[in-house]
């Protein structure tokens, strides 16, 4: 058997599981609506340890029904999370990220585009301005 023949057995658990993610990722943006919400709650309460828990379920989950930039947000604002612990919460970078979250929600940048390119280049440059002051 050739790496790219499956058996029948197989090719109904690929099709299943397909099904599975394409009726998940209809819903996804309310299911991560939810999840920023519980991201903003832990910042408020300055729990940073579930701040970093949901950053990361965030990051596991968007990739895989559609929504890869907010994988890629959530990634990196994990570890500027996890730089926090260490250092001291910085509310203007948490502002940034949400807001951030808030607009790939809004506008519905679910992957690469001209958008998120943009959205990108604003985060980074506001990191650099809050770092220069």
């Amino acid at each position: 058997m050739s790496k790219h023949q499956h058996t029948l057995l197989q090719r109904e658990m690929i099709l299943r599981a397909q099904k599975f993610l394409d009726a998940e990722s209809v819903g996804y943006g309310e299911k991560l609506a939810a999840l920023i919400e519980q991201l903003r709650a832990a910042l408020d309460s300055r729990d940073l340890a579930q701040a970093i828990r949901t950053t990361d379920l965030i990051q596991g989950q968007a990739g895989t029904f559609g929504w890869s930039l907010a994988t890629e947000v959530a990634g990196w604002f994990k570890r500027l999370l996890n730089k926090q612990k260490e250092e001291d919460i910085n509310i203007q970078v948490n502002d940034l990220f949400l807001e951030s979250f808030d607009r790939i929600l809004t506008e519905q940048i679910k992957t690469e585009c001209e958008a998120a390119v943009t959205l990108l280049l604003q985060i980074e440059a506001t990191l650099k301005h809050i770092k220069e002051h």
